[in-house]
C-alpha cells in the first residue's frame, strides 16, 4: 500500500511542472505536418513557427502562421493552431485568426514569441498557453494594437489593448472570464504586461494594475471604467 503511495505521488509530481515546450526544428515541422496534414486542416499560410510540448494530457503542437514572410515588416494576417496527439493522429484542440487594419494605419501583424508562453501556471498538470501577438503602426509599437489570448480548460479568454501615443486613443478590454482564472496565470499575464511597458512595447492606461484589481473589463487614459 504505501509503494503505491509513494508511486502515485511520484506520478503526481511528475506532472506538476510539465518540461519547458521545444521548438521544433524545419525538418521535424515537414515531418509532423505533411501536406496532408496540411490539407486536412485546412492550414495555408506558411508555417512561420512550431512548438511541441507534453502534459498530462498528452503530446501537444502549437503551429504559428503568418503570409509574407519575405518582408517580416508586411504580414497580413496571421493564424495558430494547438493540435493534442492521440492515437498517433493530430487533433485540433484550437485555433486563432487576425489580420491588420489598414484602416487604423497598420503597417503589419505578427507574434510576439517573447512574450508567449506554454506553461502549467496553475499546477494541474495540464499546459495553459499564452499567445500574444500584436500590429504595428505609423509609430511603429507606440499605436498598435495588442492581444492576449489564454487557452484555459477549452475556452478562450483575451484581453484587448489599444496603444497610442495620444492619451485618449488608449484603452484596454478585458474578457469577464480572465478574472476567473486561476491566480497564478493572472499574475503571469500582469507579468507580461509589466514587461511590455518596460521594454516599450506597450503604453498601457495609467492605473492599469488598480483597474485590473478590482475587475474591470474596459479602462482608459481618461479613467472611464
Amino acid at each position: 500500500m504505501l509503494k503505491m503511495l509513494v508511486l502515485l505521488t511520484l506520478a503526481l509530481v511528475s506532472f506538476a511542472r510539465p518540461p519547458a515546450s521545444q521548438t521544433l526544428s524545419g525538418s521535424t515541422v515537414a515531418n509532423v505536418f505533411k501536406p496532408s496534414v496540411l490539407k486536412r486542416f485546412n492550414i495555408k499560410l506558411d508555417i512561420y513557427k512550431s512548438y511541441t510540448y507534453r502534459d498530462r494530457l498528452g503530446k501537444h503542437y502549437v503551429v504559428l502562421c503568418e503570409d509574407n514572410l519575405e518582408d517580416q515588416n508586411a504580414v497580413t494576417k496571421i493564424k495558430a493552431y494547438g493540435f493534442i496527439l492521440k492515437n498517433k493522429q493530430l487533433s485540433l484542440e484550437w485555433q486563432m485568426r487576425d489580420f491588420y487594419n489598414p484602416k487604423l494605419e497598420e503597417s503589419s501583424i505578427s507574434f510576439w514569441t517573447r512574450y508567449m508562453f506554454l506553461e502549467d501556471l496553475d499546477e494541474d498538470g495540464v499546459v495553459e498557453p499564452i499567445i500574444t501577438y500584436g500590429t504595428l503602426g505609423p509609430n511603429y509599437y507606440d499605436d498598435g494594437r495588442i492581444k492576449f489570448l489564454i487557452y484555459y480548460k477549452n475556452k478562450k479568454v483575451a484581453i484587448r489593448h489599444q496603444n497610442s501615443t495620444l492619451d485618449f486613443m488608449r484603452n484596454t478590454q478585458v474578457d469577464g472570464a480572465y478574472y476567473k482564472l486561476a491566480v497564478p496565470i493572472q499574475k503571469k499575464v500582469h507579468a507580461i504586461m509589466m514587461d511590455m511597458t518596460k521594454n516599450s512595447h506597450a503604453i498601457f492606461p495609467y492605473g492599469w494594475q488598480n483597474a485590473m484589481k478590482h475587475h474591470k473589463k474596459y479602462f482608459d487614459e481618461n479613467g472611464k471604467y
